[in-house]
């Protein structure tokens, strides 16, 4: 007897990075600066119209800088659904050690909160990944070097498609 067949919650995300609707381009904030020489927070890397896009469409998202944490920046990404219903928020985390530290073995920490084996992502960064992290969510992650330190960024995101993934961890990477 064959096990039944369990489809994935799947949603549909259009492009990220830009913002499509000409009409609702004065409320959008402009794209941050490629790979800033310092980084100082981490909402800037991961806009909310990126998030929406991300996460398949508009969801009256709002982000909000949490406080830092050690060699960097938390931004937390919620709806009016998270904040009545308990559901955590989605998060961003960018990680700046100074030095020349290894991507991947940044990355590896990370991965502790995996269920399945990590999925690299080629041309995003040094090293880039993303893996399951319960039934509904995913983690992106992307490290590379640069401006004299190793930076990481780790987003957990809604699940979707894997080519949002890839395309999530290249604009983290163009952005870092």
């Amino acid at each position: 007897m064959s096990s039944p067949v369990v489809a994935s919650p799947v949603t549909t995300a259009p492009g990220l990075g830009t913002n499509p609707d000409k009409s609702a381009s004065k409320s959008t904030p402009p794209a941050p600066p490629l790979s800033p020489e310092k980084i100082t927070a981490a909402c800037p890397l991961l806009r909310v119209v990126d998030m929406e896009k991300l996460n398949g469409g508009t969801w009256a998202a709002k982000a909000e800088e949490g406080e830092p944490v050690k060699d960097g920046f938390r931004c937390g990404y919620s709806t009016q659904y998270n904040r009545y219903s308990g559901y955590t928020p989605n998060q961003l985390l960018v990680i700046a050690v100074p030095g020349n530290a290894s991507p991947a073995k940044e990355l590896a920490v990370r991965t502790k909160d995996c269920t399945q084996p990590a999925v690299a992502v080629a041309g995003a960064g040094e090293s880039a990944s993303y893996c399951e992290i319960d039934e509904h969510r995913t983690l992106v992650m992307i490290g590379k070097r640069g401006h004299g330190e190793t930076r990481v960024a780790s987003v957990d995101v809604d699940r979707t498609r894997a080519e949002v993934y890839v395309e999530v961890a290249k604009l983290l990477a163009e952005r870092l």
